[in-house]
């Protein structure tokens, strides 16, 4: 009676207590049983001292209504189990530190033996541990790492029951269950790794509902030099609105959302045609349990990803919403009856203690645990067409099983597959006709594509079915027989296949193009020809064609750069990456010779900035001209180029008649070569002159820190009293980078050279923190008085704000002045939280968040200190990361993307990005106008 379901639609409970308690996820086998996770030991252990207490039951509909009767104990004494997959005679579970399989050999329906298949998963809040368990059509099975993981880019081992050890990091992963093979993936997903019936593959993370995954990790670690963004499109801002069936509970954390996501989990694509047509539009569900609601998402094609919408026909309440703040729908499946499935953990409280601050945990404690002997498992479907029946098809011969890849249920269809892969050589052979016959004639593209899978999981793809496959009529098929046909062995293959392969470079779907990217990109016997430079054109508008190209490794590769050098050169959008792609290339000189050949051409900003970058990426790999220069007379010619364009480049940056831009770019170049340091300095000293543009000004000083290191601070700081404030802003932010420098600033500003007010919040913790405790001892020291370390000390300081009235146009400024950078509305990934949409908008609610901010600061926006191999370092919020690489939001709004192996070393992740201190040369007055303005002015 609580739930609320759109005009047309009707919920139904399947199952509740004591049938099943605090279920939290669900499948189903082949003989139509439902098996369900039980985290019964959530959040703190059965004793509130980590005592396992996770269960696994299976549910049995004996009579055919639809609702279950029967519940059967498999298993129980599990560490917090996230997720499950019927699995042979048994199942696969997920309970950190472990995978396990565990198997019911005697049929009685509980397990009596256990097998350790994965070890090794981090086991924090268990929230954000590994779960999952979702078949690919690649016959793979997917899991979510959990999120949230500390040490990003840190080596977290997982170690296999083949006696072998992966390195997974915070990455998703895919596993072989039998065999124990483990390929990490992108990532990380938080609850739940999910795909659509084409092998698009989804995940989300508390604040965002979806994001899609455009390209998986294994693609973009073949070449460690290539540096690419994210490789997940989110397809919505961080912390959409949700709309509930009743106003939000009370919240603790300062910065959670109200009638925002704060909890997303479990993001889901409908995968059938019951509820919604078969049309351009994919249908996805989110679920949302601190809202009590399932949100509804229209996914449409863009390119290579989707474009979300709400469905405007649902109105001001959610897809699936409940008044009851008991119901917390954790889980969203499509079921094997068309219907969609919603597992309802049914707690009082659904937030971890872990993110509560001590106020919190003292009001909630006797609510821990309070709904333990409750759960509910719903389905959702059309009034007017009722769910299928789930029948026992374990009975099915292999003849039966292909014809279920015809179903229009993706369950049904994928546990089709599941069995079918398993057959033996001779009920195989019967299956390979039939699969064959599906491919040549079925009109249904969904039966081609799995049937295309089989053949590829029994070992039977063979050159002329990929040929044939890559001509299908629909781009899904296409693309999947490009993935497939990676597993070819070279010997064999025709040129049929190369030719269609070639021609793919025109394909008209985006998809189909980007796929043929990723998979050229490692296939050393294609013979290419038209395609590398047809894919090249259109990746000028397509930034992950263009990472899928620069991925490449081998033959690809080097067709790829003579292409390119052979088409448009330098003038071409790929070519920057290229360059940086091929630093170990034998194929460097050309693109070198090309970039700085011609007198007249290296001049021109873009080329000297282009050099510029190039020579920095040399520099962190600790490689020198002088190197390059001994590989040969070709790349020592190549060498003599890019001096004499530095030479160039030391004129141009003097000269006050040429164009500001390429004054900015030569003086990029100054300070690298021996021979030319006296005048190159001489040069930047007289660059800092406040009668410069602050850009040229800006590079000067970038220039005499990336050449003269500690001595940069000097030379700044002689002339500190004649720089205007944007230059002594760049100067602090530069001198930053690296820690020597950062120990010359504190003795400048220790000398009275350069004074303390110079530095932001940020900064000033950003030293007071360091994790050399030589700069930490000197910082404390110099900045004495700059950061109160007692924060309740400043809270209460500041109280007496909260009795002011606030000006709201008076906190706009203040606003823009200590915390826009971060935390203005965002723009794709933000760099702080949305402030809009804060709980607790109570002015002593703010006040702490504003001046203690580590007292419950949210993971993803904690600070991490990366060290680079050219002794320059980063501080900032990790937005995502690869196998290659990770993407960097630093205090100063912006994004770096840091390959692994620059790396020396990564620590942090347990202070806010926000830092303490922000109420330097705040008065109290200010600080009013401050809350007043994000209570009531952030729109």
């Amino acid at each position: 009676k609580t739930v609320h379901v759109p005009e047309g639609f009707a919920a139904e409970l399947v199952a509740a207590e004591p049938l099943v308690l605090d279920p939290v996820a669900i499948d189903w086998g082949l003989d139509g049983r439902l098996w369900v996770v039980e985290m019964a030991d959530y959040p703190n252990g059965m004793d509130d001292k980590g005592k396992p207490g996770g269960r696994v039951r299976v549910l049995t509909d004996n009579d055919g209504d639809g609702r279950y009767d029967e519940a059967t104990l498999f298993l129980d004494g599990l560490n917090f189990p996230t997720g499950v997959m019927a699995w042979k005679r048994g199942a696969l579970i997920t309970a950190a530190p472990k995978i396990i399989y565990a198997e019911d050999s005697n049929g009685d329906g509980r397990a009596d033996s256990q097998k350790t298949m994965f070890e090794g998963f981090y086991e924090g809040n268990q929230q954000l541990r590994v779960n999952g368990l979702r078949w690919g059509l690649d016959n793979w099975i997917y899991c979510a790492s959990g999120s949230h993981r500390p040490g990003y880019g840190g080596k977290v081992m997982i170690r296999s029951h083949n006696g072998k050890s992966y390195e997974v990091g915070s990455r998703d992963f895919k596993i072989r269950p039998e065999t124990g093979e483990l390929i990490p993936l992108s990532g990380p997903s938080q609850y739940g790794r999910d795909r659509d019936d084409w092998g698009n593959w989804f995940g989300e993370q508390n604040s965002y509902p979806i994001w899609h995954y455009v390209i998986e990790d294994p693609y973009l670690q073949r070449n460690p030099d290539a540096a690419h963004g994210s490789p997940k499109k989110n397809l919505t801002p961080g912390n959409p609105k949700v709309y509930p069936a009743k106003a939000p509970q009370k919240r603790f954390h300062s910065f959670t959302q109200s009638g925002r996501y704060t909890s997303a989990c479990s993001a889901m694509v409908y995968r059938d045609e019951l509820l919604f047509p078969r049309d351009e539009k994919t249908h996805a569900f989110t679920c949302e349990p601190f809202h009590n609601l399932v949100q509804h998402h229209v996914l449409t094609e863009d390119g290579v990803s989707f474009k979300l919408s709400r469905d405007p026909s649902e109105g001001k309440i959610d897809f699936f919403a409940s008044t009851d703040r008991w119901c917390r729908p954790v889980q969203a499946r499509t079921g094997p009856d068309g219907a969609l499935w919603i597992v309802d953990m049914y707690r009082y409280m659904i937030e971890h203690p872990q993110w509560l601050p001590p106020n919190g945990k003292e009001e909630l404690r006797p609510h821990y645990r309070e709904g333990e002997d409750k759960g509910r498992i719903y389905r959702v479907y059309r009034k007017d067409a009722k769910p299928r029946s789930i029948p026992n098809r374990t009975t099915k011969t292999p003849a039966g099983l292909v014809a279920e890849l015809d179903n229009p249920n993706g369950h049904v269809r994928d546990l089709a597959q599941r069995t079918l892969i398993e057959l033996d050589e001779k009920d195989g052979q019967e299956a390979g006709r039939e699969l064959w016959r599906t491919m040549s004639s079925s009109d249904n593209a969904l039966a081609r594509l799995h049937a295309l899978c089989v053949m590829e999981g029994l070992g039977m793809l063979a050159p002329v079915t990929a040929t044939y496959a890559l001509d299908d009529a629909h781009p899904g098929v296409r693309r999947m027989a490009l993935r497939l046909m990676e597993t070819l062995d070279r010997t064999g293959i025709g040129q049929p296949l190369n030719e269609a392969l070639d021609d793919l470079g025109k394909d008209p779907s985006p998809v189909v193009r980007l796929q043929l990217a990723l998979s050229l990109g490692g296939l050393e016997w294609t013979i290419l020809r038209d395609a590398p430079l047809d894919l090249a054109r259109r990746s000028a508008q397509e930034p992950y064609l263009r990472a899928a190209l620069l991925s490449s490794t081998g033959p690809a590769f080097s067709r790829l750069i003579k292409d390119v050098l052979r088409a448009d050169g330098a003038d071409h959008p790929i070519f920057p990456g290229l360059l940086e792609a091929a630093i170990r290339s034998e194929n460097l000189h050309l693109l070198l010779m090309e970039l700085v050949g011609h007198p007249g051409l290296r001049k021109r900003p873009r080329r000297l900035d282009i050099l510029a970058d190039w020579l920095d990426s040399l520099n962190r790999r600790s490689l020198t001209l002088d190197q390059l220069a001994g590989k040969g007379a070709r790349f020592a010619n190549a060498v003599k180029l890019v001096r004499d364009t530095m030479d160039d480049a030391r004129k141009l940056a003097a000269d006050p008649g040429s164009a500001p831009n390429v004054r900015i770019a030569s003086t990029r170049l100054l300070g690298r070569t021996s021979n030319q340091r006296d005048a190159d300095l001489k040069t930047l000293k007289g660059l800092l002159d406040v009668r410069e543009p602050d850009q040229v000004r800006a590079a000067a000083i970038d220039a005499l820190v990336q050449g003269w290191n500690t001595g940069a601070v000097d030379v700044v700081a002689g002339i500190w009293s004649s720089l205007p404030p944007s230059a002594r802003a760049q100067a602090v932010s530069t001198f930053l980078t690296r820690a020597g420098v950062a120990t010359a600033l504190l003795g400048a500003i220790e000398a009275g050279r350069i004074s303390v007010s110079d530095l932001t919040a940020d900064q000033r913790q950003r030293l007071t923190k360091h994790k050399d405790k030589k700069i930490r001892a000197l910082a404390s020291k110099v900045l004495k008085g700059s950061v109160n370390a007692d924060r309740r000390k400043m809270v209460d300081a500041f109280r007496p704000a909260l009795k002011l009235k606030g000006d709201t146009t008076k906190g706009k400024e203040v606003f823009g002045r200590l915390c826009a950078v971060c935390h203005q509305p965002p723009q794709g990934d933000p760099i702080g939280p949305d402030l809009r949409s804060i709980t607790d908008k109570s002015p002593e609610g703010l006040l702490v968040a504003i001046l203690d901010p580590n007292q419950s600061s949210d993971p993803r926006y904690n600070a991490y200190n990366i060290d680079l191999k050219d002794d320059t370092s980063l501080s900032g919020r990790v937005l995502s990361e690869s196998g290659a690489s990770l993407t960097i939001a630093t205090a100063d709004g912006r994004k770096h993307v840091v390959l692994r192996d620059q790396i020396s070393s990564f620590s942090g992740g347990r202070l806010s990005l926000m830092p303490d201190g922000l109420e330097q040369g705040v008065s109290r007055q200010e600080m009013a106008d401050l809350i007043v303005f994000v209570r009531e002015g952030l729109k």
